[in-house]
This record gives C-alpha cells, structure tokens and sequence, in this order.
C-alpha cells in the first residue's frame, strides 16, 4: 500500500487525521513526496486536495523540500475546487522565496487575485507569496511592488498587514519608493484591527 493510500480521502476519515499521520511520515521520509505529488495528477479533486494540503503544511516546516514541486502546483490555484485552490496557493507562497523564476511567470495571476479573488484565503496566498519575493533582491521588489500596494486597499485593506513585510523590503531595496512607503504604514497605525496596528508598527520600526 502506498502512502496516497493513506490520505484522509482514501481512507474515508472526515477528521483530518489521516493526512496529519502522512504529514508528519514525509518531515520523517520526505522521498515520499514524490509518490505526492503523483497524486496532484488525479481525477479524484478530494484526493487532489489531500496531496496539496501535504505540499503545503510539509512547507511550513520544510519549505526546501516542497520548492521542486512548486511548478507542478502552480496550475492548481486556477482548478475548479476550492479546497485545492487553497492549499495550492498557500503551499507555493510558502516557498515563494524559493521558486523566484516560478513565481515571476505567475505576478499578473498573483495581482489578478489580490485584486478581485473572493477567497481570503487566496489573497491571503497571494499577497505572501508576492511579500517573500518581493525580499529576494532589487529586480523582484520592482515587479512586486504594484500587487503589494493594491493589497493595502483592496478589500478594505484586509490583506494588508500581509503585504508589510514585502514593502519593508520594497523601502530597502527601492529607495525611491521608501518615503511612500513610509507614508502608507503610517495610515494603518489607528487600524481598528490589530493585527494590523501591530503589522505596521512592527514595519515601520524595521524600516527606521
């Protein structure tokens, strides 16, 4: 038996826990994310589903180890089911910072999402993955800088506190660009959520 066959869609189990067990045998054995991502192929959306939650939370721990699946995950934040939209989009821009050649193909998809996607959790996606490689160098912080603003507004600014960081490291990288910036977090300082209070100060301190 192999270890798709012991994913949560498999095995019938609505609780989750049958992923979590095949979550944590790939941080033991991660050989057998290969077998995964064999498994993003399948007609089956639920076990589809199954095989990017794995990308994903293996990612939060070992992102290295997730980025050469990257590619093959990239179309799935456009299929037809939610659940692996999501977990597609929150595995890659958990490697974003990895997968810079990957991610620059995808920017206008990216911006098409923070833009207009009725999901939080797809912007949420979308904005990270922009902010994590917005921090890789000059020529991506050029490229990210357009969605990073957008996110600061769209939707009444829910995505923003994720976009700071990304802009902090737009300000560095961009001087140019550093007292806009600047002036942007100050607005979010009296935010009534604070999450995004803290978000803003803790940017504004980085920046100096």
């Amino acid at each position: 038996m192999g270890v798709l066959d012991e994913l949560s869609s498999v095995v019938g189990d609505r609780t989750e826990a049958a992923n979590r067990r095949v979550i944590a045998r790939c941080l033991q054995e991660p050989a057998l994310l290969e077998e995964i991502a064999g498994g993003l192929q399948s007609v089956d959306r639920r076990l589809v589903a199954d095989c990017a939650e794995v990308f994903c939370e293996v990612a939060a721990e070992q992102p290295d180890w997730v980025a050469p699946y990257a590619e093959r995950m990239a179309p799935l934040i456009y299929h037809q089911a939610g659940r692996v939209r999501w977990e597609a989009m929150r595995a890659i821009s958990r490697v974003a910072d990895r997968v810079p050649l990957l991610i620059e193909t995808l920017v206008p998809d990216l911006l098409k999402i923070v833009r207009g996607d009725k999901s939080v959790i797809m912007r949420d996606g979308a904005v990270d993955a922009l902010s994590r490689y917005a921090c890789l160098g000059p020529e991506q912080a050029v490229l990210a800088y357009p969605g990073l603003c957008e996110a600061l507004e769209a939707f009444a600014g829910k995505q923003a506190h994720h976009a700071m960081p990304g802009l902090v490291c737009v300000a560095r990288f961009l001087p140019a660009h550093r007292e806009a910036i600047r002036g942007a977090l100050t607005t979010f300082l009296e935010d009534k959520r604070g999450v995004v209070r803290q978000a803003a100060k803790r940017a504004l301190r980085e920046m100096g």
